[in-house]
């Protein structure tokens, strides 16, 4: 990857969330796009999952003395955006000219 590209990319091994806890990550087998905090979220009736993996969940806010944050924001947290946004990022939103999100109704119901 290039250095410009590689500069401006941060990975970090959490999930986002509302608060800082430890919980679990849920993958669906086949499906690993189907990923939820907390909880199994079935796509279908049948579907299997498999192990829970241990995650740190972390607040946005409590992350942005780490590296600047930027103006434009793109979440995708299978439904985790409602609590990402609204208790995790307070901070980080006053200096956000935008957000793109993809929600998943199924997930974003299950969770709320």
């Amino acid at each position: 990857m290039d250095a410009y590209y590689r500069d401006r990319v941060f990975l970090f091994l959490i999930a986002l969330g509302n608060e800082g806890v430890d919980s679990t990550i849920n993958a669906a087998q086949n499906k690993m796009g189907n990923s939820v905090v907390g909880k199994q979220v079935k796509d279908f009736g049948t579907q299997q999952f498999l192990d829970s993996i241990p995650i740190c969940v972390e607040r946005l806010d409590d992350l942005v003395d780490i590296v600047e944050a930027p103006l434009m924001k793109k979440l995708d947290a299978q439904g985790f955006e409602c609590y990402i946004i609204a208790d995790g990022m307070s901070s980080v939103l006053k200096k956000t000219h935008g957000i793109k999100t993809e929600v998943a109704k199924q997930s974003l119901v299950e969770q709320v």
